[in-house]
């Protein structure tokens, strides 16, 4: 039987406000946690992108995360009417430039951006849909986002995909079944959707690439979201989808 390779959808590298003792928040300290769980690529975004600023986020991932087959640059998105970020032509110039693939949006109360406004955000949206490049809605600080704030992104971007990243849900996930059936390009990552029994009944109802393997590392340790993979109930196939078959097929698809 092939081994189940993963690719985490979902972590991050670089300094921020309260790592814990010891932490290597590196890429080198990345892939060395790498290869004591056997996970063999990742989508890495910087930490200061949430809390400090996207752009030089970015800038300081290009310098300190080299291009490598096993690391995927995730830049921060943010709106660029301020003038504190690239227009979206600029910005994809800037991701082919620096081997980026995907972005990350932080929406919380606290951060840079804290909604989803679909006018401020359109002509950014417009150009990731023109080259089926992913965005990671990241709302693992508080579940602010829902089927009324999603579906008009999903309808009017069906060539975008889209990640969701939420910080938890137990149950009363009805309303990410109101999208799934309706709308293709929804994706959820692991860490924050831990109904019990959820990985079965999506895999059964809508198919495994709805849900991506990812471990919002530094923050969670990559084992949790690993064993929700290895232990579910779902055959073979099902699982390497979701550990790592889905995401290697959606950076496979982008067009920068």
């Amino acid at each position: 039987m092939p081994v189940m390779e993963f690719v985490d959808i979902n972590c991050c590298v670089g300094p921020y406000y309260n790592p814990p003792p010891g932490l290597d928040w590196s890429a080198a300290g990345l892939l060395a946690r790498m290869d004591d769980l056997g996970i063999a690529e990742a989508c890495v975004a910087p930490l200061m992108g949430r809390d400090y600023d996207p752009w030089m986020s970015n800038v300081w991932l290009s310098e300190n995360v080299p291009p490598s087959p096993r690391l995927h640059r995730m830049w921060t998105a943010a709106a660029h009417h301020s003038a504190e970020f690239p227009p979206p032509d600029a910005l994809l110039e800037g991701m082919r430039r620096h081997n980026v693939c995907l972005l990350r949006l932080c929406l919380y109360a606290e951060a840079y951006v804290s909604r989803l406004d679909v006018p401020i955000f359109a002509e950014l949206f417009d150009a990731l849909a023109q080259h089926r490049v992913p965005i990671l809605l990241d709302c693992s600080g508080a579940l602010t986002l829902g089927a009324t704030e999603l579906e008009p992104v999903l309808q009017r971007w069906p060539d975008m995909p889209v990640v969701l990243s939420v910080a938890k849900i137990v149950q009363h996930d009805r309303w990410l079944y109101y999208l799934w059936e309706h709308y293709s390009n929804l994706y959820v990552d692991l860490p924050g959707y831990q109904c019990l029994g959820g990985t079965e009944a999506v895999v059964q109802r809508f198919g495994a690439e709805r849900l991506l393997f990812g471990s919002r590392y530094p923050y969670f340790t990559p084992l949790q979201s690993m064993l929700q993979v290895v232990y579910a109930d779902i055959d073979d196939a099902a699982k390497w989808a979701i550990a790592g078959g889905t995401a290697r097929r959606l950076l496979s698809e982008v067009t920068l």
